[in-house]
């Protein structure tokens, strides 16, 4: 290999391995009155460089286009753009203006998610198990990384140390605790699918760590889809195999749940609520003139102002008032955000359930459509699973449950924007163009 080759293939590798960590970190940009921001990875500042890249080796003939186990899948994307530009359209028609915050959000973040899927699609064709290997260790590294780093803090916090000015709850870098618990779920499927089939990604004593303190870093994070999730996933490893369970995790997750008990005997309040409360307190004590005024604004405005849960709740019901009026193509997108302004709601800019926001601004059809997607590439999924002990089928494997707990997750969240999902199944959906048996696919040329 030549020097040039060689700075090619160094390049590319860094490269991986900073999206790797980028996927794990968001941030908020352009928060201003008026407008609630744009919620990005930091990953997505690296996705021009990933398309230039992809684009050129595409046309210059130096690597394949990805070829992807289900079959058709680009009019698969194609149908589902078509539905979301429709639902964009819709939402103009139905309310007479455009949402600058669902075309940045929701239409122009849609694109986003397809350049995520297809740059892990054209990694896995062109470099399979290599280049998917180095991501998903470097994953599960800086992963592992954030727990390790972040636990302690807050724990010396608990305990009267306060090191670090820390969030009310655990989100890692997500700036969200429910987007890292869905985070949390993918790491802990990752490592201990890979574990089970005996091809561990991590060495055995940080596995051993992340399931310890898993108890802390689910009391700090609070989330509790992660805290319905997460059992069932204790329960499905000791289905897939007894004895690893048992012998490797089972011991851990009690030992972390024996410290926490003993945290509870030191200090109860960081256990039963005390995060919550002694954040809540510092923080009520520098906001509650803030929140005297969005009250006072409610009441002189005449809005209703909502707490806790009834927001969610109202939200659900808020968006099966507005599917109702439109049931097939949906009220378009940027429509609740707008009913909730006219209807002088507690504002909150989603729907907390993906399934009944697509329902909600893009109809049956566009219901269906994702249903349809979803369900295809479980099935694809599961199959190549089912081929054997390779790196690619436990990859699926893992990526199997990960959908699973995704589309369960889903049901109180709205998690279809979260870019490593999209980024893993388009590396799980992916063939390796050296594979002859790509199905529904023709065998790709050599490259000139």
């Amino acid at each position: 290999m030549d020097t040039g080759h060689k700075k090619s293939a160094l390049f590319l590798v860094g490269f991986v391995i900073f999206f790797a960590i980028a996927l794990q970190t968001q941030v908020s940009l352009f928060v201003h009155d008026g407008y609630r921001g744009l919620r990005i990875n930091v990953a997505d500042f690296g996705l021009p460089v990933a398309g230039a890249i992809v684009l050129f080796s595409l046309f210059t003939k130096r690597s394949f286009w990805p070829v992807w186990r289900v079959s058709y899948t680009y009019v698969w994307l194609a149908v589902l753009t078509i539905i979301m530009t429709v639902a964009l359209f819709n939402g103009y028609f139905v309310n007479g203006v455009w949402s600058r915050w669902a075309f940045l959000n929701k239409y122009t973040g849609w694109f986003i998610l397809l350049a995520y899927f297809c740059w892990g699609g054209w990694l896995s064709t062109n470099f399979g198990e290599r280049l998917r290997s180095l991501f998903l260790k470097a994953f599960l590294y800086f992963f592992c990384a954030v727990i390790f780093v972040s636990v302690p803090v807050m724990l010396a916090g608990d305990l009267g140390l306060d090191l670090f000015p820390v969030t009310m709850l655990f989100s890692g870098l997500m700036g969200n605790r429910n987007a890292f618990a869905l985070l949390l779920v993918c790491g802990l499927v990752l490592m201990t699918v890979f574990e089970i089939r005996k091809k561990p990604l991590l060495p055995a004593p940080v596995f051993f760590a992340v399931w310890t303190v898993l108890p802390l870093t689910m009391m700090y994070n609070g989330s509790r889809a992660g805290l319905l999730v997460v059992p069932l996933l204790l329960v499905l490893f000791l289905f897939l195999n007894v004895r690893t369970t048992l012998t490797r995790i089972v011991p851990c997750v009690l030992a972390g749940m024996l410290f926490v008990m003993l945290l509870f005997a030191v200090n109860p309040d960081a256990v039963l609520n005390g995060r919550r409360n002694q954040q809540l307190t510092r923080w009520y004590a520098n906001t509650v003139e803030e929140s005297q005024l969005q009250l006072a604004h409610a009441v002189l405005q005449k809005t209703k102002y909502y707490q806790g849960d009834q927001v969610r709740f109202n939200s659900w019901h808020d968006g099966f008032s507005l599917w109702r009026n439109a049931p097939i193509f949906g009220a378009g997108l940027g429509s609740y955000l707008i009913y909730e302004e006219q209807n002088e709601r507690e504002i909150i800019d989603i729907i907390d359930s993906t399934p009944l926001w697509i329902l909600t601004e893009m109809g049956l059809v566009g219901f269906f459509a994702f249903a349809a997607f979803y369900t295809l590439s479980l099935l694809k999924l599961w199959k190549t699973a089912r081929t054997g002990d390779d790196e690619q089928a436990i990859f699926s494997h893992a990526v199997v449950i990960i959908l699973l707990c995704f589309g369960l997750m889903s049901l109180v969240h709205e998690f279809l924007y979260t870019r490593h999902i999209w980024f893993i199944l388009g590396l799980a959906l992916a063939n390796n163009a050296l594979d002859s048996s790509s199905e529904g696919e023709k065998t790709l040329p050599e490259p000139g």
